[in-house]
């Protein structure tokens, strides 16, 4: 997988253009139910949580759907990095 940053203006563009990605949230579940990305159309979002790939990588891998571009979101930059990592690792493509 192609370990890149991007901006919000990015995410939006993807969205709008109905770009074949999938959306990984990696939010815990509290912050992910008071705040969703939004598009005006239908798009794949999983919420896994950051926590959950530190404690049971293998698990939390196993709910991404491969095969596809992943967009990895959070409240900040460095645990998107991380899954980023640990996605890599486990041979995600972009």
């Amino acid at each position: 997988m192609a370990i890149c940053t991007y901006k919000a203006i990015d995410l939006f563009r993807w969205l709008t253009k109905k770009e074949d990605i999938v959306i990984l949230d990696v939010r815990n579940p509290k912050d992910f139910s008071r705040f969703h990305i939004e598009s005006p159309y239908p798009f794949e979002l999983h919420n896994v949580s950051y926590y959950d790939f530190m404690e049971a990588e293998e698990e939390s891998v196993a709910r991404v759907p491969s095969g596809r571009s992943v967009r990895i979101i959070c409240a900040k930059e460095g645990s998107a990095k991380y899954v980023a990592e640990i996605l890599d690792k486990h041979g995600f493509t972009d």
